[in-house]
């Protein structure tokens, strides 16, 4: 989905959810119906970047796929699947700041 326009929140938590779905349900082989909210209402934002997280009533066994993972959205809306540090606030945001720094200097 990448392009020059900077998305807005909403359609990066979109492009966020279908991310997610995709992920949880390919890989984790999740077996989940079109209703199904995958994402937290819990987001983090920096200049160049979201981060969305799955939601925590979906538990997704280690050995089935990306059990601690998140996903990354740009501003431009590249997508990124990335490590879930929220139990460590200090690391969650020091990755945001670096993706964020990232997904800039990439122009992406």
């Amino acid at each position: 989905m990448s392009n020059n326009s900077i998305i807005t929140f909403s359609e990066a938590r979109e492009v966020a959810q279908k991310a997610l779905k995709d992920i949880l349900i390919n890989w984790a082989d999740l077996n989940a119906g079109e209703d199904i909210c995958f994402l937290s209402d819990h987001y983090m934002e920096s200049e160049g970047c979201w981060f969305f997280f799955r939601h925590d009533n979906i538990f997704i066994s280690p050995d089935k796929g990306p059990a601690d993972s998140a996903v990354a959205v740009s501003k431009r809306g590249e997508v990124r699947l990335i490590a879930d540090f929220r139990a460590t606030p200090e690391m969650a945001n020091k990755y945001l700041k670096f993706m964020s720094e990232y997904f800039i200097k990439s122009n992406l």
